[in-house]
């Protein structure tokens, strides 16, 4: 080997000196290394599975939000469908007594028409009456004289 130029006492020397080396870089170093870089896988893995953990406590906690708001909007629906039948039955109470109320003040005025109306009639009448038997009175009283009856006579001069 001498024709390539390699020295065999330091060739050994050298293969003893990397056995050395890799020894002691396998004690100091490699070993720490390698602990340390399972303790960062360890930790690593654990932080994905704690937030495997959490993406599915914050999935259920997210499908308790929607069921809970799923469940608000129905309670506020049906609450606002109960105050609008509220307020509808409210409004049609509001309107039938505004409607018997009118109805009453209807009545009311149909009374006070018909007691006037009567009233009138009473007025027209006993004066259209007093008018029909002074006209009679006063054609009786012009036949009584033409035709001459003496009783008759006596009655139309005292009247």
């Amino acid at each position: 080997m001498e024709s390539l130029g390699l020295d065999w006492k330091i060739l050994v020397a050298q293969v003893v000196n990397f056995g050395i080396l890799l020894f002691v870089l396998k004690k100091v170093l490699y070993k720490p290394l390698i602990k340390s870089i399972d303790a960062r896988n360890k930790k690593i893995s654990d932080a994905v599975i704690n937030s495997q953990k959490i993406e599915d406590r914050l999935k259920k906690i997210e499908a308790k939000e929607v069921d809970i708001l799923d469940k608000a909007r129905i309670k506020a629906k049906e609450q606002r469908d109960e105050m609008v039948s509220l307020a509808n039955s409210e409004k049609e109470k509001i309107i039938e007594d505004a409607k018997l109320s009118a109805q009453k003040e209807i009545e009311k005025g149909l009374e006070s028409l018909k007691s006037a109306e009567k009233e009138a009639i009473d007025k027209l009448s006993d004066k259209y009456m007093d008018e029909v038997v002074n006209t009679l009175y006063k054609k009786f009283a012009a036949d009584t004289k033409k035709k001459g009856y003496p009783l008759l006579k006596s009655l139309t001069k005292n009247g």
